[in-house]
C-alpha cells in the first residue's frame, strides 16, 4: 500500500529531475516509474532498477516557506500571488487540491513538498541529506552541511552532532 501512495505523489515531480535517496544512501536522479520499479539515470548505464519502497524522494520542506520574506523564496522567481499561495499552504490555510495548476507546476518544479510527504516519512528534506540546490536548480553537495546519523536510532544528528532523541554518540 505504501508503494501505491508513494507513486501517486512521485509522478507529478518526475518531469523536473527529481532526486532520490536510495537505501544505499546514494543520491540519484529519478528517470521514470513502471509498476513498482523505478528507473534512475546513471553515468555508466542508462537505467537501474529497484523497488519503489527502497527510495525516498528529496524535497524542500514546505515549512521553509513560512513567510513571504522567508529566505527560501530567494531561490525562486515566484510572483507575489504565487508566494502568497505557498505561504498559505505552509500555514495550512489552503490545501493543495485548491491550488491553481500553474502554481502547482511551479512548486513541483522547485521540488517543494506540497503533499507533506516529509511529515509522512515518504520523503526526506534536502536539509537532512546535506545537499542544496544551486541557481540552475541542480542538487549539489554542501559538505559543510552533510549530516551524520545516530548510531542508535538512525535519526540525523543536529549541527552539534547530537541526536534529537538524546542518544549518546560514541
Amino acid at each position: 500500500m505504501k508503494s501505491f501512495l508513494l507513486l501517486q505523489y512521485i509522478i507529478p515531480y518526475l518531469e523536473y529531475e527529481l532526486k532520490i535517496l536510495s537505501n544505499q544512501n546514494e543520491i540519484q536522479t529519478l528517470f521514470g516509474i513502471r509498476d513498482k520499479t523505478y528507473f534512475i539515470k546513471e553515468t555508466r548505464n542508462n537505467y537501474a532498477y529497484s523497488d519503489v519502497s527502497d527510495i525516498k524522494i528529496i524535497l524542500k520542506p514546505l515549512c521553509d516557506f513560512y513567510d513571504i520574506n522567508a529566505p527560501a523564496f530567494i531561490d525562486t522567481n515566484f510572483d507575489i500571488s504565487t508566494q502568497l499561495v505557498l505561504v498559505d499552504l505552509c500555514s495550512k490555510k489552503q490545501h493543495y487540491s485548491g491550488i491553481r495548476y500553474s502554481d502547482m507546476q511551479e512548486f513541483l518544479k522547485y521540488h517543494i513538498d506540497v503533499f507533506n510527504l516529509i511529515e509522512q516519512d515518504l520523503a526526506i528534506s534536502i536539509h537532512d541529506v546535506g545537499y542544496s540546490y544551486n541557481d540552475e536548480d541542480e542538487l549539489i553537495i554542501d559538505s559543510s552541511r552533510t549530516k551524520e546519523k545516530c548510531n542508535v536510532c538512525s535519526q540525523f544528528l543536529d549541527i552539534d552532532n547530537e541526536c534529537p532523541t538524546g542518544h549518546r554518540q560514541t
